[in-house]
């Protein structure tokens, strides 16, 4: 229904939102920068990724890194190990 409902996911895009206005506020007392930071998440499922991309996605639109660079400051770790690409 993404082209005729607008739509709120409170898991993904709500966590999200609150998550990264706490990384922030932390960031500025430490008087650090959000592309300086490494952000590993434990566990990988819809919260984390909303999360994930969330945080790729501020990176991207504010210290003008590539998308592809901002999501590799993102690490999602699960049970099995580390989430990439070349794990089956």
């Amino acid at each position: 229904y993404r082209t005729s409902h607008c739509s709120f996911n409170d898991d993904i895009q709500g966590t999200a939102s609150i998550t990264l206005a706490a990384l922030l506020a932390a960031l500025r007392v430490a008087q650090a920068h959000i592309s300086d930071q490494r952000v590993l998440f434990l566990g990988a499922g819809e919260a984390a990724t909303g999360i994930a991309s969330l945080i790729a996605y501020y990176i991207h639109s504010r210290e003008g890194i590539s998308m592809e660079q901002a999501r590799q400051r993102c690490y999602l770790l699960d049970s099995k190990g580390l989430v990439c690409a070349s794990r089956t």
